[in-house]
């Protein structure tokens, strides 16, 4: 399904819940909960946490639907929702728990196993990604994992959006310069 249909399936969901459809909320789930997980994991460093910050998440979104508008750019509203839930977590979970790389390595957020490369490619992905300060890591899982256009990231990491362009470069080329030397 193209990022544009994902958006307006989202803006329908939004607007079904605001009219108190329910229903609504796995069609949420079903388009961005991928992104939210991927999001949070980025902030936090902790599958268990980011699946919280998933479930927290749905839970503001139920909480603020109001303030939603029909037509809004429906992903960066609910990212931004994410973000935000992701970093006060972070801020009150300052002792959480590292993350237990054997079983995220081993499986994706639906339970599924990955093949032993692919657990290679993965671990090494994630330690370039680590290198990376948590702003850029950021930009790069919106950009990369959802899709979103540097002036939407612009609006959830409150940035400009030449100052993402310019990190998202300079994070790519980092993380090519990692990749290619290991």
């Amino acid at each position: 399904m193209s990022k544009f249909a994902d958006s307006l399936k989202l803006d329908r969901a939004l607007m079904a819940l605001q009219k108190g459809d329910r229903d609504a909320i796995k069609v949420i789930y079903d388009v961005i909960g991928r992104q939210i997980l991927a999001l949070s994991d980025a902030i936090l460093r902790d599958r268990s946490s980011a699946e919280d910050v998933l479930q927290e998440t749905v839970i503001k979104i139920i909480e603020g639907i109001e303030t939603y508008r029909n037509g809004g750019n429906a992903k960066a509203w609910i990212l931004t929702i994410a973000r935000n839930t992701a970093l006060d977590m972070k801020k009150r979970r300052s002792h959480a728990a590292m993350l237990d790389i054997e079983e995220y390595a081993n499986l994706d957020a639906e339970g599924f196993s990955y093949s032993p490369e692919d657990i290679g490619r993965r671990l090494m992905l994630e330690d370039a990604l680590l290198t990376l300060d948590t702003v850029s890591r950021q930009i790069v899982i919106l950009r990369a994992v959802s899709g979103l256009k540097h002036a939407q990231i612009g609006k959830v990491l409150e940035l400009s959006a030449d100052a993402v362009r310019k990190r998202y470069r300079r994070a790519l080329k980092r993380l090519a310069e990692i990749v290619e030397i290991e």
